[in-house]
């Protein structure tokens, strides 16, 4: 969308090769009325070149994104989450991002959304991604198109406002043996 904003923060080094599991622990801090989202970034490109660069052509052109975002449930009278992984493979002019949804927004049960959050993404080398919230399964999809992609990170976005704040206590990324 033309209003949105976002942020990839990322070590540009590459991870491992699948089958490999990211796992983050995520708390968003802003609030849930303001289009407010956090996620993970995998399978991300990178040329060695600076990044990112002016015109956005060096890293993170192609990647995978599991997006999270809070709404406050009016009826229920309670803050909700969903989630959705959409493969990226391409960016407009304004640096706006295109892709299939590989799996569309699902609710996030059984979870506190105002509390932390750990969310796991498995990785396979057959390219069957399996998500996860504080343990329990959420959605899963088979894609291959960029899981050998090496870099990753973790992405902050709002749709209404410029600022977004969530806190990551910790990332990491493992190859699993």
């Amino acid at each position: 969308p033309a209003n949105s904003h976002y942020t990839i923060a990322s070590p540009v080094i590459a991870g491992p090769k699948p089958p490999y599991n990211i796992e983050t622990l995520v708390k968003l801090r802003s609030p849930r009325e303001d289009g407010h989202q956090d996620g993970i970034i995998f399978g991300g490109n990178y040329n060695g070149g600076e990044c990112p660069a002016a015109d956005f052509s060096t890293c993170f052109t192609q990647y995978y994104e599991m997006r999270v975002r809070y709404y406050y449930d009016d009826q229920d009278e309670k803050d909700r989450m969903e989630m959705k992984l959409q493969r990226i493979d391409s960016h407009d002019a304004d640096n706006n991002n295109d892709g299939p949804d590989l799996i569309e927004w699902t609710r996030v049960r059984s979870v506190d959304e105002n509390d932390f959050i750990e969310w796991d993404i498995t990785v396979e080398a057959d390219g069957r991604i399996k998500i996860s919230a504080n343990d329990l399964p959420v959605e899963s999809a088979t894609d291959s198109r960029y899981i050998d992609n090496p870099y990753f990170g973790v992405i902050v976005r709002t749709e209404d406002e410029p600022n977004a704040e969530a806190k990551f206590d910790y990332f990491k990324i493992e190859s699993i043996d």
